[in-house]
């Protein structure tokens, strides 16, 4: 699905033709508990799930299932649902949350990728850098009262997916950053590593 717009054209010319698995999605439902989520065998995959795979596993062999963001949850259940989803680390499953800690396509530069990232930009992903590096991840629950959390996080889809992945982290994970940096001045591209 190419669930966007105002992005250069290339970007709608892409598809990631992956397999699903019905097998795994069951196993995620189940761990969900009852009633959390359904099955859409039909749905294809959103760009916060075909961009980022696009780059890890170009040749789209790894099956890949989505979960949905359910809008009605508190931030605290949210880490919950990734408790739920923890178990299945140990059979190797990869699971992904892919978001930005900081975006705001109001403020973004569209025609300067390298453009310097705002100051309150900096500060709201310097904030859950720190959460991160402290281990402090129940703050991230509550980020609307960080500095700067208005602009950096306008809408909540994208920040999110952090919320699933903090949950995933069992008292001897370490939580790290693999990557940092800014996109076209307000799109902050941090990843953090579970495990």
């Amino acid at each position: 699905m190419h669930d966007f717009s105002g992005f250069p054209d290339e970007l709608y010319h892409i598809g990631y033709p992956c397999p699903g698995s019905p097998e795994m999605a069951e196993r995620v439902r189940a761990a969900l508990g009852p009633g959390v989520v359904s099955c859409d065998m039909e749905r294809g995959l959103d760009h916060g799930a075909w961009s980022v795979q696009h780059h890890m596993y170009p040749l789209a062999f790894i099956p890949v299932i989505q979960i949905s963001l359910d809008v009605s949850l508190t931030s605290e259940e949210r880490m919950e649902l990734g408790k739920r989803l923890s178990p299945l680390r140990d059979e190797g499953v990869l699971i992904l949350g892919s978001g930005n800690v900081v975006h705001n396509l109001g403020l973004v530069d569209l025609d300067n990728e390298q453009a310097p990232a705002y100051t309150w930009a900096q500060s709201f992903d310097s904030w859950v850098a720190g959460c991160v590096e402290s281990n402090h991840l129940e703050e991230l629950t509550r980020y609307r009262l960080a500095p700067f959390s208005e602009l950096a996080v306008p809408t909540d889809e994208h920040y999110i997916p952090l919320l699933y992945v903090a949950g995933l982290r069992r008292s001897d994970d370490m939580l790290t950053t693999v990557f940092e940096g800014f996109q076209n001045a307000s799109l902050s591209m941090r990843c953090i590593r579970v495990g």
